[in-house]
């Protein structure tokens, strides 16, 4: 992982896809998330080893599964991302249709 500037933190893909995270003084707004558990988990402790503030939104910058599979390993409450989204999640699990309402 490597902090840009303070508190914009990106990590290169250690799989499929690169994420990244913006720590506000209220939390965490996370963009793109690793799809597969274990990645995600390891992103997870990477984070809360900064800080113990809360995952406050998910930012997904496309529709392909590799930036939407991952969203549903993380607590949060937002999730933003493209209308093409909710068409796309059509053909994942139903977990997926969250993205857009």
């Amino acid at each position: 992982m490597q902090e840009l500037a303070p508190g914009i933190l990106w990590k290169p893909a250690s799989g499929v896809s690169n994420v990244g995270a913006i720590l506000t003084n209220d939390g965490f707004v996370l963009i793109d998330t690793p799809p597969f558990p274990d990645d995600a988990r390891t992103w997870r402790i990477l984070l809360s080893q900064l800080s113990d503030k809360p995952i406050l939104a998910v930012v997904s910058t496309d529709c392909h599964r590799d930036r939407m599979l991952g969203n549903s390993w993380f607590d949060s409450a937002v999730i933003v991302a493209h209308g093409r989204n909710h068409h796309s999640g059509e053909k994942f699990p139903h977990y997926i249709r969250r993205l857009v309402r």
